[in-house]
């Protein structure tokens, strides 16, 4: 698996992944973006300076997204596999080269939904350690952490 680092050009596969209901449903904003909004928001992600996205790849295809960002003092790790990619593992591949990548930031947080059992176990054997919870939106978030 390789990363490469997101661009413009990726906005109608991300869009497509972002508006899959299996993200939607443990996103933290479980609405779904229009079009314009989306490409609106991956345009200011990809020129932030305290943000990076990087898809993942295998010889064949794109297997999924990471995006690490500063929020106030933390840094934070998202990760969305392709619905097509999904229970084969990948996740564990793409989670682990992100936090060992050269840019990525450390400590890192990650928010999951208490539901979320396979992205909780993901991030449990990847190192991520339980640090309590969060609220967005009015929905409780875990909050873990990796060193």
């Amino acid at each position: 698996m390789n990363l490469r680092k997101a661009t413009c050009k990726d906005a109608p596969m991300l869009y497509c992944w972002f508006c899959d209901e299996g993200t939607r449903r443990y996103s933290i904003s479980s609405n779904t973006p229009s079009w314009d909004d989306h490409c609106a928001w991956l345009k200011e992600k990809l020129a932030a300076r305290t943000c990076q996205i990087y898809i993942g790849t295998d010889e064949e295809r794109e297997i999924g997204v990471l995006r690490f960002e500063a929020v106030g003092t933390e840094h934070t790790i998202s990760i969305t596999i392709a619905p097509s990619c999904r229970g084969r593992g990948y996740g564990t591949a793409l989670l682990s080269m992100g936090i060992h990548h050269p840019s990525c930031p450390h400590p890192l947080t990650a928010y999951i939904l208490p539901v979320n059992h396979s992205s909780r176990r993901l991030f449990e054997k990847t190192g991520f350690l339980l640090q309590g919870s969060h609220l967005f939106s009015g929905k409780e978030f875990l909050r873990y952490e990796y060193p």
